[in-house]
């Protein structure tokens, strides 16, 4: 509105109208503002797409080689979890189905191997002593 106000305001001193500036300032402000917002989602629209296309393309490189059921010819069967997955072989031309199974475990944290080996070293080496020293004695 500020600058139709001041397109009126330079009309009116060029002795033209105040109304008849404002007006046509007014609309020319609508007619650029909707025409720029047009084209700026239509812009938006086309890169979100663009990004939905390469998500789905990422999603048939995510596949895995199976053997066919049939003819065990090996295929690359992309994998989607959003619905049922089956391949037609391409050497037999027979349907298979592919069931995803998946498990779920606890994280655990990891041992201290170092602790352990160390301990069954001091074990082993008091065994060894220990054997050494029953040995000498039944020798004396």
């Amino acid at each position: 509105m500020t600058i139709s106000t001041a397109v009126g305001y330079a009309t009116h001193e060029l002795e033209y109208g105040f109304i008849p500036g404002f007006i046509v300032a007014l609309l020319l402000q609508l007619l650029v503002f909707n025409t720029a917002k047009y084209i700026r989602d239509s812009i938006m629209t086309v890169k979100i797409k663009s990004l939905q296309l390469e998500e789905i393309k990422s999603f048939e490189q995510q596949g895995i080689d199976l053997n066919c059921a049939h003819c065990k010819e090996s295929v690359f069967v992309p994998i989607r979890l959003d619905q049922q997955n089956s391949f037609e072989c391409s050497a037999c031309g027979k349907n298979n189905a592919v069931y995803v199974n998946m498990t779920v475990a606890r994280e655990t944290d990891s041992i201290n191997m170092d602790a352990i080996t160390t301990r069954l070293l001091v074990d082993d080496e008091e065994r060894v002593k220990d054997e050494i020293r029953i040995s000498g004695s039944k020798q004396e």
